[in-house]
């Protein structure tokens, strides 16, 4: 489950480890505007996976570093790849059905080259046009410090109106305050059948040369950035863009300068550019690589790929679920921290898909083939999934970001006395501040992936641009502040604060061992209920 990172952590587990809380003032203040971008300082945010591994911090990681950038292979094909029945979840028919695994005519499976996905995401079967996902993939990937997402256009189809929806919410995003990404793309290996060359053309035509969403546009050396071979693309193209060459084989490194990698198998190659600079490296969670037979690129359901517990160059079958702990990213991500480049590429955030086929490159079923994504072990998507390993790659994709660009260091606490009067000048000294992104949260009322959702949640009411803690001898003080006027206080879960009290993460309910307001009396009177160490709380 995605934790609130920011309020309770940061302030609890340096100052209250052993208080005891005697008394609680809850303030708010609401109809707060923001136009400008806004710094939520998500460096310094304080979070724990569900492994118990704690994000680093400054004194860990070290300060900010310059030319430091962070790209993240983005992918805009569910909801655009014609399937209409499904979802045809890969995990879940080999779950029931382990037979099928060597049959490719198992009626449980959908039909040959559909997209079959290899598990469920956190968000469930959604489409790349959903609201919601389009702003929580923005908030989640610009927190971790991800500088760019790549969208890949490598297989002829540009997605045009997935990307031009993208681009709309994230103007709208930044006018009203918030951060995203930048965005680029990564055209065709090469030149078959001139789609490489189509390709770039339709992207220049369609999106840069009119200047559409300009300021989203990724910029390097001075130009926006496109990964396309220069020997194919049109002169305007190679004009307008840097190009960089994308290298397919995940085993040969570059042939020359100016070229990039998209996945490697470790240990990876640094990409020099031009001026001999250590450019570019990748950093995959998995690879569909092969060295049983072929020593090359191969199926993921093929036996001897490279898997999410890939590393020291074999499978880890003894640590028990390995696939949770994200070895292969570790591996590979040490290597590019060992080679220090000016930009890592990551993949990926969302594939999610991949078509079944009876035979690929020299790979011929059984067993059924799927190429770029297969079950959880063999898959290599970030994004939090529905069960398994949850949100683990998240926060290590945060972690590696953090050890690679460096981070600011957490603001020391200045706590202050509050005079409950009606007057929040007394909070002005309090730090830290704890901001979030504006306009969170978002409703969502949206279809999903063939016959799943439609996926409503009208939950989220109040949002909250910041909060602070504050206290005394005698009293604990909260003050938040909305951007909203907020919902009526007899709505059921109206606004709740959690507090982890103890630093213990494996107490309470996922760490937070009280809950304030969750049964609220009246307009003047609340409640202040302990977790008695399972999903229920027992009033203090």
């Amino acid at each position: 489950m995605i934790k609130d990172i920011f309020i309770t952590a940061h302030f609890f587990r340096y100052n209250m480890r052993q208080s005891l809380l005697l008394r609680f003032f809850f303030v708010l203040l609401t109809l707060y505007v923001c136009h400008s971008q806004q710094d939520v300082e998500s460096d310094t945010w304080v979070a724990v996976d569900g492994l118990g591994r704690v994000l680093p911090n400054e004194t860990q990681v070290g300060p900010p570093r310059a030319n430091r950038t962070v790209g993240l292979f983005y992918f805009l094909t569910l909801g655009n790849d014609g399937v209409s029945n499904g979802p045809y979840d890969v995990s879940k028919i080999l779950k029931a059905h382990p037979e099928a695994l060597y049959d490719i005519n198992n009626p449980n499976w959908g039909p040959l080259y559909g997209s079959h996905h290899w598990d469920e995401s956190l968000f469930g079967y959604y489409v790349t046009d959903d609201d919601f996902i389009l702003r929580k993939h923005a908030s989640m990937i610009v927190n971790a410090g991800v500088d760019v997402i790549i969208f890949d256009v490598s297989n002829a189809v540009t997605y045009r109106n997935s990307y031009q929806k993208l681009c709309s919410i994230y103007a709208d995003i930044r006018a009203k305050g918030g951060r995203t990404p930048q965005i680029a793309f990564l055209c065709s290996f090469g030149n078959p059948g001139g789609i490489g060359t189509k390709t770039a053309l339709a992207l220049y035509n369609d999106l840069y040369a009119n200047g559409s969403y300009s300021d989203l546009w990724f910029r390097w050396k001075g130009k926006p950035l496109m990964l396309a071979d220069p020997e194919y693309v049109d002169d305007v193209v190679h004009q307008f863009f840097t190009l960089r060459r994308n290298i397919a084989p995940y085993n040969l490194g570059p042939t020359g300068p100016d070229q990039w990698a998209w996945l490697e198998i470790y240990p990876q190659y640094i990409y020099p550019n031009s001026a001999d600079e250590k450019e570019e490296v990748a950093v995959g969670v998995a690879q569909n690589y092969n060295t049983i037979q072929y020593n090359s690129t191969a199926p993921m359901s093929w036996p001897g790929a490279f898997g999410r517990s890939y590393h020291n160059n074999s499978m880890d079958n003894r640590t028990t679920d390995a696939v949770n702990w994200g070895y292969k990213f570790a591996e590979q991500w040490q290597r590019a921290l060992e080679l220090d480049p000016l930009f890592v590429f990551v993949t990926g955030w969302n594939e999610w898909t991949a078509g079944k086929y009876d035979a690929w490159s020299q790979w011929m079923a059984p067993p059924v083939i799927f190429v770029d994504e297969f079950i959880q072990e063999f898959s290599r998507d970030i994004e939090p999934m529905s069960g398994g390993h949850g949100d683990n790659y998240y926060y290590q994709l945060v972690d590696y970001v953090r050890r690679y660009k460096g981070v600011r260091p957490l603001t020391p606490v200045k706590s202050s006395p509050i005079v409950i009067d009606g007057n929040f000048a007394d909070w002005t000294p309090v730090q830290p501040s704890f901001n979030t992104d504006p306009g969170t949260p978002v409703w969502r009322d949206f279809r999903g992936y063939g016959k799943a959702g439609p996926y409503v949640n009208h939950s989220g009411r109040n949002d909250i641009v910041e909060a602070k803690v504050s206290y005394n001898g005698d009293n604990v003080y909260f003050y938040v502040r909305t951007d909203n006027l907020t919902t009526n206080y007899t709505d059921a879960n109206w606004m709740l604060l959690f507090l982890n009290i103890d630093a213990n993460y494996t107490s309470g309910w996922l760490g937070y061992d009280f809950v304030l307001n969750r049964a609220i009396h009246s307009s003047q009177e609340t409640s202040l209920e302990r977790n008695n160490g399972s999903n229920s709380y027992v009033r203090w």
